[in-house]
């Protein structure tokens, strides 16, 4: 459908890139509540009422008292200097088709934007390599499949050390790299530091309390969702590859990295995790592909 022009901040838009090739960008973020309410308000304020209707959040399988919570969850509202809501939290509960349509809803709305840096860009979902190879997050990857690159790593001499000057290249293959954080790389099969403080938002037993910190009240923080940039970026500038939400690739029924709903085994940097329909554990984050500089 071609869409009606809208004012979009290109500069903002380009400032949430970060670069994984020469060609292909990703946000740094995972598309938030603020942004995907912003496209179905655009959808309603231009009486494009059928679309609406079409990549809405779809609560369908809640039940009380989850719908309420979830309805409040993703509800526009006006962020205030007392009251965030959940304007920066993932837009989750959304079906594959309102990803793919907010994907080029605001490729048409950019590539029409006068103050834009490039001439032609395809914002879009990214295909399952692209994805790994995002959340790898080694600048210096030599091919897209994830197996074949070397990464460098900081190898203590015992396990009570975290870091080390000793800097060495490694292949991913072999070396269980499961994480983004493996540049310490006692750590890039564990979900918890050694504080016993979880990395990322992953699924935790309820009575699993094991982080040091008196003011975190389960291991990662958070029971469900967590807004965004909450723990540290992998190496190439991207929040939360892995739990918080799962990320949908371009392939319908798949995302990747797990979420606050899988175990940290299941949320890796090689995790599919499959969905049938919108899910509260399924979001999604905007890969960016230059056509013209």
């Amino acid at each position: 459908v071609p869409y009606f022009p809208y004012k979009l901040n290109a500069k903002s838009v380009e400032a949430r890139q970060r670069k994984i090739s020469p060609t292909i960008y990703a946000s740094e973020f995972e598309l938030i509540n603020e942004e995907y309410n912003r496209f179905l308000s655009y959808l309603i304020d231009h009486k494009l009422t059928e679309q609406y209707e079409r990549y809405k959040f779809d609560l369908s399988r809640y039940d009380e008292p989850a719908r309420s919570f979830m309805i409040g969850y993703s509800r526009p509202v006006i962020p205030s200097k007392k009251e965030k809501y959940f304007t920066r939290y993932p837009a989750v509960s959304l079906p594959y088709e309102g990803a793919v349509a907010y994907c080029e809803w605001l490729t048409e709305q950019y590539n029409n934007t006068a103050d834009r840096k490039y001439k032609k860009v395809k914002f879009r979902l990214p295909t399952l390599k692209e994805w790994q190879i995002a959340a790898l997050g080694n600048p210096k990857f030599t091919t897209w499949e994830l197996d074949d690159n070397i990464v460098k790593v900081s190898v203590p001499k015992n396990d009570t050390e975290e870091l080390s000057k000793d800097f060495r290249e490694v292949p991913v293959k072999g070396n269980d790299i499961q994480y983004p954080w493996y540049g310490a790389y006692n750590y890039r099969n564990k979900a918890l530091n050694s504080r016993g403080c979880a990395l990322g938002n992953f699924k935790f037993p309820d009575n699993f309390k094991p982080c040091a910190s008196p003011r975190i009240q389960n291991a990662d923080g958070w029971n469900m969702m967590g807004p965004i940039g909450t723990y540290f970026p992998n190496g190439a500038g991207l929040f939360d590859v892995v739990g918080n939400v799962a990320e949908m690739i371009d392939e319908k029924g798949k995302a990747c990295g797990g979420s606050w709903n899988h175990v940290p085994e299941e949320s890796t940097i090689r995790s599919i995790n499959t969905y049938d329909k919108p899910d509260a554990a399924v979001g999604f984050r905007v890969f960016m592909e230059i056509i013209e500089q």
